[in-house]
């Protein structure tokens, strides 16, 4: 579970985890859920390692939600 917490805060960098019933459970994270992520990201700040930046992240269309969503998943699967 902690693990899960960390994996979370790794892929939605700035936001809190508390609200998400999938960090707590073995359930996947639903599309609604990754989206009130992504919303919640702050525009205009420095990328992290891997130069992403949370612009390009909101600007995303729903094939690139879609694929995020699958990727987080897989990843809390393991």
């Amino acid at each position: 579970m902690i693990q899960a917490t960390q994996q979370l805060k790794l892929c939605c960098p700035g936001v809190s985890t508390p609200g998400l019933k999938s960090a707590c459970s073995n359930e996947d994270i639903t599309l609604d859920e990754l989206c009130s992520c992504i919303k919640r990201l702050q525009r205009g700040k420095s990328p992290s390692t891997d130069g992403i930046v949370a612009d390009m992240i909101k600007d995303g269309g729903g094939l690139e939600k879609e694929c995020l969503l699958w990727l987080f998943n897989r990843m809390l699967a393991n």
